[in-house]
């Protein structure tokens, strides 16, 4: 069986926790190098211009 690595990394960018007002912007770090932004899927607030988690989870 082979080993798959990655690190997640989100940081907290707004003082409140709400709903509303965090980020949901996070980075995925592979062992290769490789690096991809993603956050939520824009209808839960995240940014349209990143991977969304479950899309990636459904091209794999």
């Amino acid at each position: 069986m082979s080993e798959h690595i990655a690190t997640i990394r989100w940081k907290r960018t707004t003082e409140s926790f709400g709903y509303d007002d965090y980020n949901r912007t996070h980075s995925w770090a592979f062992d290769n190098g490789l690096v991809i932004q993603a956050a939520a899927a824009p209808a839960f607030r995240g940014d349209p211009a990143c991977l969304d988690p479950e899309e990636a989870f459904v091209a794999s």
